[in-house]
């Protein structure tokens, strides 16, 4: 198509203990939750920059997330990054703003401390865009496949649609997070639980939502004593996909060329996403998915060496990747 389409951005929003709840997770149109040192990271996917909600913590580049940006051709908004994070901006020639670097779009609140407290609103941040000449408008659609409706798992499995109903989702992630996916019939959607409660915004208590919850298997390892991790985003795998109600396990690949993921039920069908927002988990092969009373898990398993350092030399590690005095106590 030679449509002009509005250019998305793409926001790192860390999950540390300090930094939940979030601001503005709700509203991003696709979310990504991915292993980061010992706790997971968001990367936020906006289309619509008339909206003035704040979003954050802003946190740093990590450089698996900066390759998956590249897929919706999103300007990247971050806070400093990993020496592989950055790296991957300047080889890629991506479109960034950067807290550390002076771009202007961000805040900090006073009622955290740093480095937990730094936001940004999505006009501010156009105006940025605008500022450094950066593109306002794309050529690519977002890059999933939708259907013309929302459809139940009923509805699914009258067209034939490989898969099952399905009320509870649960990722075990550890002890004290636990990710969840409760299904609520009347919305067709499900509510993201935290802990088991529902996962609110810091600022209007509004509940994050999921039209469709993706959770993809990735070989993934520890590849410094700061516990950064690599991961094979291109390699394909097993997944576990929620379209509303309906669960399907399928499979995942990546198209190089696009940088697309794609996604496949068991008969290798294209699957389609109801209309609204999705929320996709990479995950070590070995993670467990809980789906109602049912575990889910790749059998491959690999062998991690945790890191010897204590909490203050890790503490340390991060503030220096994410910009050092920027960061300081």
């Amino acid at each position: 198509s030679e449509t002009a389409l509005v250019r998305p951005v793409a926001i790192m929003v860390e999950n540390e203990p300090p930094a939940r709840p979030q601001s503005g997770l709700y509203a991003a149109k696709v979310l990504f939750e991915i292993q980061a040192e010992e706790v997971t990271r968001f990367m936020a996917v906006y289309y619509d920059y008339s909206q003035n909600f704040e979003i954050g913590p802003i946190r740093s580049a990590r450089h698996y997330f900066v390759d998956i940006s590249t897929m919706f051709d999103a300007a990247y908004v971050h806070v400093g990054g990993s020496p592989m994070g950055l790296a991957e901006i300047k080889e890629r020639n991506v479109n960034n703003i950067n807290a550390i670097k002076g771009d202007r779009g961000f805040y900090r609140t006073s009622d955290r401390r740093i480095p937990h407290n730094l936001y940004a609103k999505l006009p501010n941040l156009k105006k940025e865009m605008e500022r450094k000449k950066y593109r306002t408008e794309t050529a690519k659609p977002i890059p999933f496949d939708f259907s013309e409706s929302k459809l139940t798992s009923a509805q699914m499995l009258e067209k034939g649609v490989a898969g099952t109903a399905v009320k509870v989702v649960h990722i075990p992630y550890s002890r004290g997070y636990r990710v969840g996916y409760e299904f609520d019939p009347s919305a067709n959607n499900f509510t993201r639980l935290y802990n088991d409660r529902p996962f609110k915004d810091y600022r209007s208590s509004t509940v994050v939502k999921a039209d469709n919850v993706v959770i993809m298997r990735c070989n993934m390892h520890m590849i410094d004593e700061q516990m950064r991790h690599e991961m094979d985003l291109y390699e394909g795998g097993t997944c576990e996909i929620f379209v509303g109600g309906h669960h399907i396990s399928g499979t995942w690949d990546r198209d190089r060329a696009s940088g697309v993921f794609k996604y496949y039920d068991a008969g290798l069908n294209d699957v389609k996403f109801n209309p609204g927002n999705i929320i996709v988990h990479v995950v070590a092969p070995n993670q467990p998915v809980i789906v109602d009373d049912q575990t889910f898990a790749s059998e491959k398993k690999k062998a991690v060496k945790k890191s010897k350092k204590g909490k203050n030399s890790k503490k340390s590690a991060q503030e220096e990747e994410d910009g050092g005095e920027d960061y300081g106590q």
